[in-house]
């Protein structure tokens, strides 16, 4: 089911009743108006003394809405016995009977409208009555009387948008946005009309929501349900500091406010990244709910950005427990997989940035993340993978013929097979944990026909040497591929220059030569190279010295370590050859 149809859903069941009393600010009857029960009874039940018999039977209607028909006539009868006139809740004892004798419960409608011929408000009622006890036909009938009476009072134009939404036919519901902007054209002042109004719009468009809601609060600046509404809307589309701005009002102004209320203020306070504002909220509501799952995940989503790490994993640890696999998001992995990374324990971190790119794996971010942490633990060739897989899903998603992968990606590819290559010899740990991995041995005899498995598995200096080898390889292709793509750039000369001098570490045999000679050329053609650059000429000019140097080729020599000598006019090995040069 869609978003918005989910949302149409919520308004047939939101929509409240009409207007029986003259508007007022009564706080619990606006929100029986728009269907927020528990907070209608607790503004109802709080200024119960101000007004019994209204507020007695406006909890009688929300006891039927929510189907307890007895609670309904309890309070029914307790508002006949704080005014034993009150029409309002007459109907309401009657509007029950239409259930049981709904003939005997007519005559009783009658003669309340005969003894009541000219009153539109009894007419609207009665015809409640009926739509709210799923009789169509009828509640058309008395809604065509009362405008036959006074067709501008806006209580009609209430009555009538709501019996086009109860029809559950959402194709009517711009119809019936429309019936309830007639009540506030015929009454400026009634608010209802906007309120009911917003309710359809907040869906299919909030903007004009919004606009209504402003109106609202124009119009009765103590209004508190036209503030909570309104800071509803706000963060549920994603206007965060306005959010804050009505919430914080709200929450001055109302007495009782329920959990979903401080989750969507704190969630604008997160999303605005002032998370120590949204902490304090979500404390709130752990106190009054300590297993809410929103605010569980906001716990751990705020100590996972102020790095809190052991409140982090402990939150974690408290939210996951909440439900086996539903209700998570590809989100909450990669939060709880940052919270890993930083306290170090990245096998774990990687784990969870698996099931985020299981829940979602078009999300080319995640491949990202994971590699990242795939680096932090120097497991270069797992970040490698990562970012294979990241590639392999852009080119998906792009589904053109004429795509082509990012040179940046290409770049990262090579860098982290030339890292895994030359950094495996260094890390005993990672090497002894590989030489078990059956697949990368497969790999590494299939790269090499050679190779002898016995000794992958169990001799690591010779597995750490297969499987630099292997590696160094790989980055050397992906250069030849970035070298194609950007032969202006001095990027891929240079990487595939330090692979080759990886591959072969002896300096006379060049092989770095060619491409270092290169990344000199891209360089120095440009007037100001830069600091970064003057680096990487600096590498060059090195490696060309000494090659030079092994090869007995005096003029180079002293020509590319007097160069070393112009960018680091202290460089002790260029001093050291020089003096050599000149004896």
């Amino acid at each position: 089911m869609s978003r918005i149809k989910k949302s149409f859903a919520v308004i047939l069941t939101m929509l409240g009743t009409t207007t029986l009393f003259a508007q007022t600010n009564n706080t619990g009857m606006y929100y029986y108006y728009l269907g927020e029960y528990p907070k209608a009874k607790e503004y109802l039940n709080k200024d119960l003394n101000a007004n019994p018999s209204e507020n007695y039977f406006y909890l009688g209607e929300v006891s039927f809405m929510e189907g307890n028909m007895q609670q309904a006539e309890d309070y029914y009868k307790k508002g006949l016995s704080s005014n034993p006139e009150n029409i309002h809740n007459k109907i309401g004892i009657n509007k029950l009977k239409l259930k049981t004798n709904a003939k005997e419960a007519g005559n009783v409608f009658e003669s309340f409208i005969y003894d009541n011929k000219k009153n539109v408000d009894v007419m609207v009622a009665v015809g409640r009555a009926y739509l709210d006890n799923k009789m169509i036909p009828e509640a058309e009938k008395y809604i065509s009387m009362a405008k036959a009476v006074n067709e501008k009072k806006p209580e009609i134009y209430i009555l009538e948008g709501d019996l086009l939404v109860k029809g559950n036919d959402t194709k009517k519901f711009g119809d019936a946005a429309g019936r309830y902007e007639m009540a506030t054209y015929f009454a400026p002042d009634y608010v209802l009309g906007d309120l009911k109004a917003a309710q359809i719009y907040e869906y299919i468009s909030p903007s004009v929501a919004i606009e209504k809601l402003k109106s609202v609060i124009g119009k009765q600046p103590e209004l508190i349900v036209a503030y909570d509404f309104l800071g509803k809307v706000y963060a549920q589309n994603g206007f965060y500091p306005q959010a804050i701005e009505i919430y914080e009002t709200y929450f001055k102004l109302a007495t009782y406010s329920t959990i979903d209320d401080i989750e969507r203020y704190a969630r604008s306070f997160y999303f605005t990244d002032q998370f120590a504002e949204a902490q304090k909220l979500v404390d709130e509501g752990l106190k009054k709910e300590p297993n809410h799952f929103v605010l569980n995940r906001y716990d751990m989503y705020i100590q996972a950005k102020m790095k809190n790490i052991d409140k982090g994993l402990a939150s974690a640890q408290k939210f996951f427990s909440l439900r086996d696999t539903s209700g998570y998001i590809a989100q909450d992995y990669t939060m709880y997989a940052s919270i890993l990374k930083e306290a170090k324990r990245y096998d774990e971190a990687i784990i969870q940035y698996d099931k985020a790119i299981k829940k979602d794996a078009d999300k080319t971010e995640y491949y990202a993340e994971a590699a990242s942490a795939a680096r932090e633990k120097k497991d270069y060739a797992l970040a490698a993978n990562y970012v294979k897989q990241m590639m392999k899903k852009k080119a998906a998603l792009a589904d053109s013929p004429d795509y082509e992968d990012d040179v940046v990606d290409i770049n990262s590819l090579g860098y982290d097979y030339y890292s895994a290559g030359v950094n495996i010899a260094k890390n005993q740990p990672l090497a002894e944990q590989l030489m078990k991995n059956e697949k990368l041995i497969s790999e590494l005899l299939a790269a090499e026909a050679n190779a002898n498995i016995d000794s992958l598995r169990n001799n690591l200096n010779y597995f750490t040497k297969r499987y630099s080898l292997y590696y160094l390889h790989k980055a050397d292709s992906v250069f030849d591929i970035l070298i194609k793509r950007i032969p202006d750039s001095y990027s891929g000369y240079r990487f595939k220059a330090l692979t080759q001098h990886a591959i072969n570490p002896e300096t006379e045999a060049g092989l770095a030569k060619p491409y270092y000679e290169k990344v000199v050329e891209i360089i120095t053609s440009v007037d100001d190279p830069g600091k970064q650059n003057k680096r990487v000429l600096l590498e060059a000019y090195n490696y060309l010295g000494y090659y030079y140097y092994m090869k007995s080729d005096k003029p180079n020599t002293i020509l590319y370590w007097n160069k070393v000598l112009e960018i680091d006019p202290e460089n002790k090995n260029a001093k050291l050859v020089l003096d050599e040069m000149n004896k």
